[in-house]
């Protein structure tokens, strides 16, 4: 019997210091193919096979065929191909050189800001052709700035014909190369958010959901276990394939969760099946749906297609006239906050969605002692009577309001609660916005004060129309319009967004 020698790390018709074209393939460079010169026909052949020209490194390679195994099904076909141009071919394919996984991250986003930079420059300067063609048109059309038309026959007639010409043609570049502009801005705000995009803590946890399953399949056909159950005989190379890919994946999750855990250190709340209990709700997607069932991976909540979108979900919405409740899950990873049964009642009561900041001030245990002893919630504080004494002066007057200072400040109000309020000016007194961020006693942030916020805005459309209507009737309250600001008095079924600082509120 002969013997038997293993396989030379390489395969095709010769060595590669001898073989016109070699294709090599490590997990840490991908597939690349060396030995092509410009002409010789070999991209035209290899092109439908998925093959492509790298201007960074010179040569002809695969897209996205880093830190994965070779594909074979666009090698072959490529080898193939070269092999019936006249070539000799050699193929080196390298497994077990790769990096680790979190080289290859850190590479993958400094590429994607090198990419946001291209697109930059190149987004400035369409930018800046298409400026130049605007004004070389207007330029040109200021020759008929008084609607001098066409002189038909007159020897200005051919001129004038040209310069219409160029007009148009300067405008059409114009309008050409503003729209590449935009293009290849949009492109580098994606590049520029690549990080951001990767890194998300919710998106990662669905990432690492996926790789999991993948690595309890990767186990099971270690085992010699299809994905049903079935005994299966593997060949050598596809087991040492599998440990190869064993290895890969639980890297992978190790890195994936080392991101979820600093995200948690920074403040990221991580939802499972413990936090929750029947009854309760939850925020997500922009509303909030009453909890029906509390599962391991997902949670069942109160669902009405025909109410949807709606603030608040509750399992009465979402029965139907024979009695069936409509339902759909919604996964821990989409979670953004959760309110109690008995909190959101409150809410309700008052007719007020309560924010995603209330939930969690809420949960952080924040209360507020009221007037006569009795705990209130941090979003009923944030209303009427909390409004900071020294800002209702400074917005005492219209006038005054241009003179607000771009910054943010800090206010304590009566009920010891700390408000930083940070208003942005504009040239007029509608480009006034005011951004609110509440603190509680240890000085930690519990969230936007959105109600607060209208408030102000409330107070700002008074001062606004204070001088305009004064001695008219208030449309909100039915008394008269006045300058005087106070402590607003709220009617039990009036909302934040309709008070009305009018002369009852000074009184």
């Amino acid at each position: 019997m002969a013997a038997t020698f293993p396989p030379p790390p390489w395969e095709g018709d010769c060595p590669p210091e001898k073989a016109d074209v070699v294709i090599t393939h490590t997990r840490a460079d991908g597939t690349l193919l060396e030995g092509s010169r410009k002409g010789d026909g070999i991209f035209e052949a290899i092109r439908p096979y998925g093959w492509r020209f790298f201007r960074s490194l010179g040569c002809l390679g695969l897209n996205h065929s880093r830190d994965t195994s070779a594909d074979r099904s666009k090698i072959d076909p490529a080898a193939k191909a070269i092999r019936e141009l006249g070539f000799t071919v050699c193929i080196v394919v390298n497994e077990d050189e790769r990096r680790a996984f979190a080289d290859a991250e850190a590479d993958r986003e400094q590429r994607a800001e090198s990419r946001a930079e291209r697109f930059e420059e190149r987004a400035s300067r369409a930018t800046a052709s298409s400026d130049a063609s605007y004004q070389r048109s207007k330029q040109i059309s200021e020759r008929f700035h008084m609607g001098q038309p066409i002189l038909v026959g007159h020897h200005s007639e051919g001129r004038a014909r040209r310069d219409h010409a160029r007009m148009d043609n300067a405008m059409r570049k114009s309008i050409n190369e503003g729209e590449r502009a935009k293009h290849w801005a949009q492109r580098a705000e994606a590049s520029g958010a690549y990080a951001e995009h990767r890194t998300n803590p919710a998106r990662t946890l669905r990432r690492i959901e996926t790789k999991e399953a993948d690595l309890r399949g990767v186990i099971r056909w270690q085992r010699g276990e299809s994905n049903n159950g079935y005994p299966v005989r593997l060949s050598p190379a596809v087991v040492v394939e599998l440990s190869r890919r064993r290895d890969e994946l639980t890297e992978e999750v190790g890195y994936w969760r080392s991101i979820v855990a600093k995200a948690e250190a920074e403040g990221f709340k991580v939802w499972g099946a413990d936090d929750f209990t029947k009854g309760d709700f939850v925020r997500s997607r922009g509303s909030w749906y009453e909890v029906l069932r509390v599962n391991k991976k997902t949670l069942t909540v109160a669902w009405n297609l025909r109410l949807a979108p709606k603030a608040v979900m509750t399992a009465a919405d979402a029965t139907s006239e024979d009695g069936r409740v409509g339902r759909q899950p919604v996964d821990y990873s989409d979670v953004k906050a959760r309110m109690s049964a008995g909190d959101m009642a409150r809410y309700l009561e008052r007719d007020r969605t309560p924010s995603i900041a209330d939930a969690k001030a809420l949960m952080d245990g924040v209360t507020a002692v009221g007037p006569e002893g009795q705990d209130q919630d941090p979003a009923e504080v944030e209303g009427s009577a909390d409004i900071p004494e020294r800002l209702r002066a400074l917005l005492a007057e219209g006038e005054q309001m241009l003179k607000l200072p771009e910054g943010e400040w800090s206010f304590t109000s009566a009920c010891g609660r700390v408000y930083h309020v940070r208003m942005v000016t504009g040239r007029d007194v509608k480009d006034l916005h005011f951004q609110v961020r509440t603190v509680n006693a240890t000085g930690t942030a519990v969230g936007v004060g959105k109600d607060w916020t209208g408030t102000l805005e409330v107070i700002r459309e008074h001062v606004a129309a204070a001088g305009k209507h004064e001695g008219k009737q208030c449309q909100h309250c039915g008394r008269m319009w006045g300058k005087g600001l106070g402590s607003p008095e709220t009617p039990a079924t009036c909302t934040p967004g309709h008070w009305s600082y009018c002369d009852r509120a000074a009184n």
